[in-house]
């Protein structure tokens, strides 16, 4: 076992020696020899009391039992550190006129005073006798030095709290993980090159600073940009920070036409024989994902405040995106697909289906759904009153059955057949799903609003104000007629009504228009969770709130999110494959806990700007980088790769 404490390598010559195995150097004493008679020679014997801190450098190491047993001395009192031939302050250099002088060696300009004369006989004249007190913090400015052990001696009464040092442009300690898996992830995406192709290498670069930033805050990139910039490694060229006040204007001049060329170039790269699904809401913009219902016409839903964008996701089998459309939100619903499926066709995607996942779907969409012969994934909650019958009439059948598991995901699924709508002559396929996991979280989500809606009817007691839905569905309230109005008196909890929802916690449907097992639905609908996570954010409908932001459009942010979502989703499909692995650590290996463990690797600035990581790596994070095909090693070159830039 090594200790945590740095100790200097013994002076011990002839007896140190050296020998690498791995990455680390370690450290053997000869402690003895033994003489070889049928060799007729002394062979040494060794013992290895540590291993080297820095391979390059051969005077400090971290040592092990076999030190303190041989030099049990050395560890009584801390070592001192070597003196250091300057301090780590910056101070001014002083104003002796004639007695300061500067000389130049190597890269740095070195501060020399003049501590007396000697006069030489022979030549006649005094000779200067100088030493070195500091060197210049930079050599073009000779006002400010790094001091050393002769000024304090010379200088005594210097000023103990020396001038502040000048501000640094970037944070001393680098959050730099996240950023070398998915540079990994950007190379095999061969993103970068798509995009400089398009945009240009300096626009390219900040378009990625600005999907990676998405990712590992999940916040709104433009928002958050500034401390995101401050501590973290950039895809610019030489780390450039683009200033807080220019990043609107970068986003206003990305124009819709070379995001659109961008586009074309991403959808021309896939297999065109293979089925493309297509990832759409016919909402208002109101509901969550899941809320979806049937009906047999609807209407435009003419609210304020109403999102005017709907981004419509196409991506491959696997869940990978390919492309994107925008549809306005002011079209009905079958109106808004109609445009987008003659949208997808300019593509050349032949062969596509369509997942809907929340929104009111008429009557007449699935119809012309199904005169178009485009296949369809309609995604519903269990609690929803067009699934609810047959999770009932099917509960206790599947939840518990080891044949029902769907893969790694923990989820049961049962397929069935039904009718959507009164009158269809055709059977659909019911794909009922029970999650244990997010049963439990439901339910906890559920009582919570039940708590809240009861302390709110309490405080409206004896006012004249009647409740109508949600309330009355989990509520019995009573009213007291006094002339001609009814006055709230009390509610009661609805016991059946609230029984049935907890029950149906957990429980949810996909309907599939072709036939397909459940575990084939739930893989293909499993693709999109991130597309859907990414709507239900909505990052970019808050710009008018932002300083400087009015004439960045809202398009140019949802460019910047489908280029995090491509990043996020194969991400996604790696750390899947590593899943796979028994000895797999599962619960780091979801996108946001392994963004969030590998935030953790930092660098950190040291003396004359030199960047170190700041610790070794864990078994999870080098679990993680294992699963993008890097090895700690890998990791390694990459710190120092980047602490060049850094420099």
């Amino acid at each position: 076992m090594y200790l945590k404490q740095h100790t200097k390598v013994p002076d011990a010559p002839g007896r140190i020696t050296f020998k690498k195995k791995g990455g680390s150097t370690y450290v053997l004493y000869e402690t003895g020899r033994v003489y070889n008679a049928e060799r007729q020679f002394n062979v040494p014997k060794r013992a290895i009391i540590g291993k080297l801190v820095d391979p390059s450098d051969r005077t400090l190491m971290l040592p092990n039992e076999n030190y303190l047993k041989l030099f049990p001395e050395a560890l009584q009192d801390p070592p001192e550190q070597p003196p250091s031939w300057r301090s780590k302050q910056h101070t001014k250099v002083p104003d002796v006129h004639g007695r300061i002088t500067f000389k130049k060696k190597g890269g740095s300009t070195y501060v020399l005073f003049e501590t007396g004369r000697v006069y030489n006989a022979e030549r006649q004249y005094n000779v200067p006798q100088r030493t070195i007190i500091g060197k210049l913090v930079d050599p073009s400015d000779r006002t400010l030095m790094l001091p050393n052990e002769n000024y304090l001696k010379l200088f005594p009464e210097a000023p103990q709290d020396p001038p502040e040092e000048p501000p640094s442009w970037r944070s001393s300690t680098v959050h730099v993980g996240a950023f070398i898996a998915l540079s990994a992830v950007i190379r095999e995406c061969r993103l970068r090159g798509l995009l400089e192709a398009s945009f240009g290498a300096d626009a390219a670069g900040v378009i990625l600073d600005l999907a990676v930033c998405r990712i590992v805050t999940e916040e709104n990139a433009a928002a958050v940009w500034p401390d995101y910039a401050w501590c973290h490694p950039l895809f610019t060229g030489n780390m450039r920070m683009l200033n807080e006040d220019a990043l609107p204007e970068f986003l206003s001049r990305l124009l819709d036409v070379t995001i659109a060329g961008f586009l074309d170039d991403c959808s021309r790269a896939r297999d065109h024989r293979e089925r493309i699904w297509i990832s759409c809401d016919l909402t208002n913009g109101l509901a969550m994902a899941g809320e979806l219902e049937l009906a047999e016409s609807v209407s435009v839903l003419n609210r304020q405040n109403v999102l005017s964008l709907s981004p419509a996701l196409a991506s491959d089998s696997a869940g990978q995106p390919l492309f994107y459309k925008i549809l306005p939100r002011t079209v009905p619903g079958l109106g808004r697909l109609r445009y987008l499926i003659d949208r997808i066709e300019e593509h050349g995607c032949h062969s596509a289906g369509v997942v809907l996942y929340r929104g009111s779907v008429s009557r007449d969409t699935i119809e012309y759904l199904d005169q178009k012969d485009i296949p369809f994934l309609l995604m519903m909650q269990g609690h929803r009153e067009s699934v609810s019958s047959l999770i009932e009439a099917n509960r206790g059948t599947f939840e518990t059955k080891r044949a029902t598991r769907i893969g790694t995901a923990g989820v049961h699924g049962v397929t069935v057949r039904g009718k959507l709508f009164p009158g269809e002559s055709e059977e659909r396929s019911f794909h009922l799903f029970f999650d244990p996991s997010q049963t439990a979280a439901e339910r906890a989500e559920f009582n919570r609003l039940l708590d809240r809606m009861a302390e709110l009817l309490r405080r409206h007691e004896g006012i004249d104000l009647m409740f109508a839905e949600p309330w009355t569905r989990w509520f019995t309230c009573r009213y007291a007629e006094e002339n001609g109005r009814k006055r709230f008196l009390s509610a009661e909890e609805k016991q059946d009504a609230i029984q049935r929802e907890l029950e149906l916690c957990g429980y949810s449907c996909i309907v599939s228009s072709e036939a397909m097992t459940a575990a084939e639905a739930w893989s293909l609908c499993r693709g999109h969770d991130a597309f859907r996570g990414f709507l239900r954010d909505v990052s970019w409908d808050s710009l008018d709130s932002l300083p400087g932001y009015s004439a960045v459009l809202p398009e140019t942010l949802i460019f910047i999110d489908f280029i995090a979502l491509i990043l996020q989703s194969r991400f996604r499909s790696l750390l899947e494959k590593q899943v796979q692995d028994p000895k797999a650590r599962r619960r780091a290996l979801t996108v946001p806990e392994a963004v969030r463990e590998l935030e953790r690797i930092e660098m950190t600035r040291q003396d004359e700007n030199r960047w170190l990581p700041g610790g070794a790596m864990t078994k999870t994070q080098q679990e993680i980088l294992r699963a993008l095909g890097l090895s700690p090693e890998d990791a390694f070159s990459e710190m120092q790769r980047l602490a060049a830039a850094l420099l």
